[in-house]
């Protein structure tokens, strides 16, 4: 059975995902004048709340994971790490690589040509080695943290009935999100980290399979959607209450936008569920873009970096108001990202066809694949 409701959540969370990064810039903006000199400060109310809106974007990615994952019967562990590398783990190990060379070259431009301090290029490194080595990369990393766990996850899964299963799920989501907001964190893939995001592969789950009992109404569908879009707004004004005093964004109140904010994870979760118990038709363009979410991801940070810094920070960038510069760098983006994928896997496939790059790849792992069918219910 194929679940065409959450592809659309799907593509709605990747076009979330862009919004957050764009947005971001312009906040970053409102205090620090060296980006856009004065030009968006009174605009922080609609920036901080374009900036808070789709914050449900990034755990809606790690519950449709959870969502489709913790119900496989895993009958070969090699094979599911396997086929786990073969979609994921090499594209984040290119890409890893990729942005680290990028960043290297940008600080080399500020080093050779802008007298930067030549231990400028010694940030990219420390950025990798902390698994940081382009701002949104995190995510991927968190992730596959995530799949090395499904396996057991699965086998606890099988040992506990539902009921059981899905009070563990919660607890530990409220574990995990007291623990977030009360610790510190230095290494994106500390093992900790990965296990504050299991939260989001229990809800995932959880509300699924409570959407699957859910009589499907329009009202209800609604109502969950108005109460995630209210939950952050909330969030974003309160962020905007604190730029209009003068608080920097960087400050402790900005937990109220991290994904394990309890604000976050209550409207992420709204959302997930108003999804969920929704009925869509197949639509053709939708499965397309949904096909490609996760490739857009991994090449929108690039896109909107070389335009933020060659038009967007230009004059021409700053002629505009925010409440349209920001949805045009968003369609921008996207539409740049989603043809860039295009793209991307024809060469890819074109690279496999000749000289078998991926059986390549597994063989170096000393895994054994056997011809697993596709699962169409779960793409990244």
């Amino acid at each position: 059975m194929r679940y065409y409701n959450y592809d659309y959540l799907r593509v709605i969370a990747m076009l979330g995902i862009v919004l957050l990064h764009v947005s971001a810039t312009y906040m970053h903006g409102i205090t620090d004048s060296s980006i856009f000199g004065h030009r968006y400060e009174g605009d922080y109310w609609y920036i901080a709340i374009a900036n808070t809106l789709p914050r449900f974007a990034v755990p809606i990615f790690f519950m449709l994971s959870g969502a489709f994952l913790l119900e496989r019967k895993i009958v070969s562990i090699r094979e599911f790490y396997a086929r786990r590398w073969r979609k994921i783990g090499m594209y984040t190990a290119l890409f890893t690589l990729a942005y680290f060379l990028y960043a290297f070259a940008k600080q080399s431009v500020n080093v050779l040509f802008r007298g930067g301090d030549i231990w400028l290029l010694v940030n990219p490194v420390e950025d990798l080695l902390r698994g940081q080595a382009f701002y949104h990369l995190w995510f991927m990393y968190v992730l596959m943290g995530l799949y090395l766990l499904t396996p057991v996850m699965v086998w606890i899964k099988t040992q506990l009935s539902e009921e059981v299963f899905t009070r563990l799920g919660v607890g530990w989501s409220i574990l995990a999100s007291i623990s977030f907001n009360t610790s510190t964190h230095l290494l994106i893939w500390d093992v900790g980290y990965v296990l504050y995001f299991l939260a989001f592969f229990f809800l995932g789950h959880i509300l699924r399979v409570k959407a699957g009992a859910h009589k499907n109404t329009k009202v209800h569908f609604t109502l969950f959607i108005l109460l995630g879009g209210a939950l952050e707004t909330a969030v974003g004004y309160a962020i905007g209450c604190r730029e209009a005093a003068g608080l920097s964004f960087h400050d402790t109140a900005h937990n109220l936008s991290e994904p394990l904010s309890p604000l976050i994870m209550l409207a992420s979760c709204a959302i997930f569920y108003g999804f969920g118990i929704m009925q869509c038709h197949k639509s053709e363009l939708i499965d397309m873009v949904s096909r490609y979410s996760f490739s857009i991801f991994l090449f929108h940070a690039l896109v909107w970096d070389v335009l933020s810094l060659t038009l967007v920070r230009s004059h021409f960038g700053q002629c505009g108001d925010a409440l349209y510069v920001i949805p045009l760098g968003v369609v921008a983006v996207f539409l740049i990202s989603l043809a860039l994928s295009i793209l991307w896997e024809k060469f890819w496939k074109s690279l496999d066809e000749k000289l078998g790059v991926t059986d390549s790849s597994l063989r170096l792992l000393h895994l054994k694949v056997a011809d697993i069918g596709g699962d169409k219910n779960f793409r990244t």
